[in-house]
């Protein structure tokens, strides 16, 4: 096995070394046993072969090829040397959270055939890892006020909007529709760089949202609240406060509810301890600025031993040529997401009293992960009904679709297919009717 560009050492080699070691008046010595350059790719003609031989793996057919490559024993060495032998001998270029989820049937549908895929072998709409939940922002995003007038088209008969933004918390995702947007609206922004590092659950956050809310005197009798992604947690206990203070209202969640993002943090995200969660999140950014240096930086993250360390060694690996956010910016950023993701392992809805206000639910046409209940179990937290619409795209892409805007609105989407779904009081699904379909 070659890893690192070096070979296993023998132990004989290894006592011999240490006798010489001995001799030294070195205070530090170190010995390595370099592996020739190969072209062959570790003796494979092709890339599934390539990365089986790498981990070790005489026969294939013995295999489970819907197996994760962690679990069939790849370690974070194994993994820097897949990644850097994919992009030195067969100039393919994936990220280092692209190689943690693959397993041999990707590999052999990504490379035996092809298809519509990127340079990288990658469907353009196969979001993995944390591009499913964070669009790139740049500084002139990053407002520090916590509520944000949008530039609605401001019908001051209409019920004050409230949009909440998804992971990152930063209101510029939603640049492509408040202008379309009939009613009053607020942007409620809850990055660390808006509310502060204090608030470390969902409940804290929508505790701190919720004060500034009221210091703005933007509430009325009836309300509209929309969550896009984790945001829509934000969202549903905003609503269950607002309910609580007599107001009423509807609910707008965008691809986002508590049992769905959990299972999309799980798939796509996972970790066993904070320090994975750490290096996942830095990781994971870094493949969207420069994927190329993720294999370097997963190294060097390992010997780091908090936070803040990473991300400074994190911000020594950035290119110099990357300039949408500063260092401060950078690491506001990364912080909430981490922060976040920690809030979503801990947030259980089910503890939690039923609210009263109806939910639309709005789902890609190109899902990231399949759920089995089609409205994501939102049954389960709400006494009023839940509709169920699909909008073309992903979990990105959605946002610019204008029936987003119409369902924000509270207008009827055309078009799509459209499911209403009739809850009785014990959670039991009693009708599933379809009320459109596709054109």
């Amino acid at each position: 096995m070659v890893i690192g560009g070096t070979l296993q050492q023998k132990i004989v080699s290894c006592i011999e070394k240490f006798e010489e070691f001995l001799l030294q008046e070195h205070p530090v010595v170190a010995s390595m046993v370099v592996a020739e350059k190969r072209s062959d790719a570790f003796g494979a003609s092709n890339i599934v072969e390539t990365v089986a031989n790498i981990m070790g793996l005489k026969d294939l057919n013995n295999v489970a090829r819907h197996t994760p490559l962690p679990e069939l024993g790849m370690d974070s060495m194994m993994a820097v040397e897949i990644k850097q032998t994919l992009e030195r001998e067969f100039d393919v270029f994936l990220t280092a959270q692209d190689i943690r989820y693959l397993n041999f049937a990707k590999l052999i549908d990504m490379f035996g055939k092809d298809t519509s895929k990127d340079k990288s072998g990658r469907d353009e709409n196969d979001l993995t890892g944390i591009k499913l939940l964070v669009r790139l922002i740049g500084d002139d995003h990053l407002n520090p006020d916590v509520c944000i007038d949008l530039p609605t088209k401001r019908n001051m008969a209409r019920s004050e909007i409230f949009l909440v933004p998804g992971i990152e918390g930063c209101g510029s995702i939603f640049n492509s529709l408040v202008q379309l947007i009939d009613a009053p609206a607020t942007c409620l922004q809850h990055g660390t760089y808006n509310i502060g590092m204090g608030c470390t659950s969902i409940n804290e956050i929508a505790d701190c949202l919720l004060k500034h809310i009221l210091s703005k005197k933007k509430l009325c009798q009836d309300f509209v609240m929309v969550g896009y992604s984790l945001g829509s947690l934000i969202a549903i206990e905003l609503v269950r406060k607002l309910e609580g203070m007599n107001l009423h209202g509807r609910v707008v969640l965008i691809d986002g509810a508590p049992e769905q993002m959990k299972a999309m943090a799980n798939q796509h995200l996972p970790f066993n301890t904070i320090a994975e969660l750490e290096n996942n999140v830095l990781l994971g950014i870094m493949d969207t600025i420069q994927p190329v240096l993720s294999g370097k930086l997963l190294l060097e993250l390992n010997k780091c031993t908090n936070w803040n360390q990473k991300f400074d060694t994190f911000i020594t690996h950035v290119p110099t040529t990357y300039t949408k956010l500063s260092v401060d910016n950078n690491k506001s950023v990364c912080t909430t997401i981490y922060e976040r993701l920690i809030a979503l392992q801990k947030y259980d809805v089910t503890q939690l009293p039923k609210i009263e206000s109806p939910i639309i639910l709005l789902k890609p046409t190109i899902q990231s992960l399949s759920f089995s209940q089609e409205d994501y179990g939102l049954h389960k937290i709400t006494k009023g009904k839940v509709e169920v619409c699909y909008i073309e795209g992903n979990h990105i892409t959605m946002l610019d679709s204008d029936k987003v805007v119409a369902a924000i609105n509270g207008e009827h989407i055309k078009s799509v297919k459209k499911l209403k779904l009739d809850l009785t009081e014990n959670d039991n699904l009693t009708s599933v009717k379809n009320i459109y379909t596709r054109s």
